[in-house]
């Protein structure tokens, strides 16, 4: 029922004008959005009480994911008037190891409540690392708000299932009351507690502590960075909080730093410097600062001053003209909350003079491929139906639809498809049945290309990917199905490229490496993929090593860790029929209790596959030279 509520009311938008009818849609599509936010509460809660949650393992950077994450609550913060602020520790690993989907919840559910009961003044998220061997790092997480914050007698409550404080709060601010229950109990399984330290009209502090592995660890600046050295930078943000963060990221990067939360003393800074013969190189201002648009008036107009190169911090995706005035120019423009990625970017711009460019969100293009496919959609649900249908026919495919699996390996048998959409449950054949019947169908006319089949599933775990993969198909999509979701699948697994005209391309045919695949991940850029096909032919041994020995001491968590490592570099690659493998490797061994011999069984299989993948590669590479 989500699937049909949210995705028809999307539909329905496109057509839409501005009025009273798309606000009533609008209604509609976020209620819906409410309602599968409770959906996914309920069925979290049952599935940790009953046991069936697992934390998973895998590498994330984790200033760029946060820095997604919080990306998104940036436009109702703004709203609200409420500054969010996110700071991680600069000598934090570039990369670590652990689950970012729980991680990520329980910060989603936390700053989501903070910007929620905060009507004036900030929201402060950080992370920082309180204990580090050289294995592992710990780190504390905190989300500090300027809200309504909570009685003494309250704090134990809120982490109660379905508890809020009051009835008036739940009237004025909803929910379900589930959403702490569910973060402290995650919590726990990464081993630390939920805390809260609040008072009532003060605010409120969160804080839990996670240890993860260590993934990538940068010991020194790298070329780009290596020119930040010595810059001498001024920030001036309305906000003590963000500009001391970000006075600290900068002095990270070696640069001479100074911050202000007034105008007033950044024209004594800047009149200062300029006296002593040591000007400001760069200015970080944030827009929305008081004053802001009369202290950049003053820096065109005064003589003393040469202005400073201009990085603009700003709430909206795009630089506000009645700010900056003629004769000053904006380098560069960071969308709040800062991103490290992004203020790192900006630097070099401002530093290098490279043009770059931060496209607003809402600019990226849908993706769309240029090949119209024969789609065969496998749906026993009307609603379903039409959906899949519509959202597909506006991009010129061509649908037929089958009501069951039975149906739909009956129509494959007589007519060919560019891909399969593969409902999982139905009457009389299921989806994993008919995929299986499917694939024995090509077998039996030794097609050489198996068609693309993505499952359609309501649930998302990786024990049902691996059990779709197991089945036959390639990928898999969970409902209720989003527009840009299915499109940039559907792009994935097609190409944009048809079956007539691969030939008359220059990616050599293999069964061992999806060639498409690999010059999809480099954009197409043959030097970039032989350079990067280079670096794994030199890593491979080192990789699989680490991995054989794994399995041979039967330790599973390293078994894991280092198969997901293979996985990523063999899948980017384009061996994804390797990279498969291995990861039904680092699904195996995170079953409960582990079963080495097949992990050891699974391993020979991978070693093989790996040899006809490396002599592709080299054949690739001796093309080249």
């Amino acid at each position: 029922p989500m699937n049909g509520i949210i995705g028809m009311s999307e539909l329905v938008l496109q057509d839409l004008e501005e009025g009273e009818s798309r606000e009533r849609v609008e209604m509609i599509l976020e209620s819906g959005e409410s309602l599968l936010r409770l959906i996914n509460e309920i069925l979290d809660f049952s599935k940790i009480e009953s046991g069936k949650i697992k934390l998973e393992t895998e590498r994330f950077d984790l200033r760029e994911r946060i820095g997604d994450t919080m990306r998104a609550f940036g436009v109702r913060a703004h709203e609200k008037k409420v500054e969010l602020i996110l700071h991680i520790d600069p000598s934090l690993p570039e990369e670590i190891i652990g689950d970012l989907n729980r991680l990520r919840q329980v910060v989603v559910n936390l700053v989501g409540n903070a910007i929620k009961f905060t009507s004036d003044g900030h929201v402060f998220v950080s992370a920082q690392s309180i204990q580090e061997t050289a294995e592992d790092v710990t780190i504390e997480f905190r989300v500090v708000d300027t809200g309504i914050g909570i009685s003494e007698g309250d704090q134990e409550k809120i982490f109660r299932e379905f508890e809020q404080v009051d009835s008036s709060t739940t009237r004025e601010f909803g929910g379900t009351g589930l959403g702490l229950a569910i973060s402290s109990r995650i919590v726990e399984m990464m081993g630390g507690k939920l805390i809260v330290e609040s008072s009532p009209g003060v605010g409120s502090r969160f804080s839990f502590e996670a240890k993860f592995f260590k993934g990538a660890s940068k010991n020194s600046l790298n070329e780009d960075e290596e020119m930040f050295i010595g810059k001498s930078v001024l920030v001036a943000t309305g906000n003590r909080l963000r500009s001391d963060s970000l006075q600290q990221r900068l002095a990270w990067h070696r640069m001479i730093v100074g911050s202000v939360t007034d105008v007033d003393h950044a024209k004594r800074l800047l009149l200062q410097h300029a006296q002593e013969k040591t000007p400001v190189e760069i200015l970080l201002l944030d827009a929305l600062m008081p004053d802001a648009k009369p202290f950049l008036n003053w820096l065109v107009g005064q003589n003393e001053v040469e202005p400073p190169k201009l990085i603009l911090l700003n709430s909206t995706a795009r630089t506000d003209a009645q700010i900056v005035p003629d004769g000053l120019e904006v380098v560069q423009q960071i969308l709040k909350p800062v991103k490290s990625s992004e203020l790192r970017t900006a630097f070099v711009v401002a530093v290098s003079g490279t043009e770059t460019e931060i496209q607003p969100a809402s600019n990226k293009k849908r993706p769309t491929s240029n090949r119209k496919l024969k789609i065969l959609l496998v749906e026993d649900n009307i609603i379903n139906q039409k959906l899949a249908v519509a959202l597909l026919e506006q991009n010129g495919h061509t649908m037929t639809v089958a009501c069951d699996g039975r149906e739909a390996v009956e129509i494959f048998k007589r007519e060919s498809f560019d891909l399969i959409l593969m409902d999982i449950q139905m009457p009389i054949m299921d989806g994993f049945e008919a995929t299986l019947c499917i694939r024995e169908f090509e077998s039996s006319r030794n097609s050489a290309v198996q068609t693309p089949i993505i499952a359609q599933t309501a649930y998302a775990s990786r024990a049902d990917r691996e059990k779709c993969l197991a089945a036959g198909m390639n990928d898999y999509i969970s409902k209720p199905i989003r527009a840009d979701a299915l499109h940039r699948l559907i792009e994935k697994q097609t190409g944009s490229v048809s079956k007539e005209s691969k030939s008359n391309n220059d990616h050599p045919s293999s069964r061992a490496v999806d060639w498409n695949s690999a010059f999809e991940t480099v954009g197409g850029h043959r030097p970039l993929l032989f350079e990067l096909i280079q670096v794994f032919l030199k890593e491979k041994d080192k990789m699989l090593g680490v991995v054989e020995k794994a399995i041979e001491a039967e330790d599973e968590q390293n078994t894991r860790i280092s198969a997901h490592a293979l996985k990523g570099a063999l899948g980017h690659l384009g061996a994804l029929t390797a990279s498969e493998a291995v990861g039904r490797l680092e699904s195996t061994a995170g079953n409960s209790p582990v079963d080495m011999d097949a992990c050891r069984e699974l391993f020979g299989k991978i070693n093989e596959m790996v040899k006809e993948v490396t002599d592709e590669f080299e054949t690739f590479i001796g093309k080249a030279t």
